[in-house]
């Protein structure tokens, strides 16, 4: 489409029982090409799409991606506002679990480990690197 954003890798991480689908900058506008092909899976983890920006994480994409937890990776105080408001309520009001980078002073690192059975996810600060 020529839209960086739109045109963005979405990558699916599939080991054992464990998915991971990471959004990179996709919009609603790859959310609903993705529905629209019938290539959303139920994953255990999504990385947001578009850094929690309003124009992803649509309700028809959340209802079918179900993911159990979701990783939004944004700036602290970044000139977007990311991520909006509208789509954490969108991930809280689906009991989904928020990871976030921009909420503990910007020098997070989160971390996901993984057997292919199970997952975790931890953070880590840059100073205790």
């Amino acid at each position: 489409t020529g839209n960086t954003n739109v045109d963005s890798m979405v990558l699916l991480l599939d080991c054992g029982s464990v998915e991971v689908l990471l959004l990179g900058d996709a919009e609603g506008a790859s959310e609903a090409e993705m529905l629209a092909a019938n290539v959303v899976p139920d994953v255990d983890v999504a990385k947001a799409g578009h850094h929690g920006s309003r124009t992803s994480s649509s309700p028809d994409f959340l209802a079918v991606l179900q993911p159990e937890v979701a990783v939004i990776s944004a700036g602290l105080t970044n000139r977007y506002g990311h991520p909006h408001a509208e789509v954490i309520q969108r991930f809280t009001e689906r009991g989904t679990a928020l990871y976030r980078t921009d909420t503990s002073g910007g020098d997070d690192t989160l971390v996901m480990t993984s057997d292919c059975q199970h997952y975790e996810i931890s953070s880590r600060t840059s100073a205790g690197s």
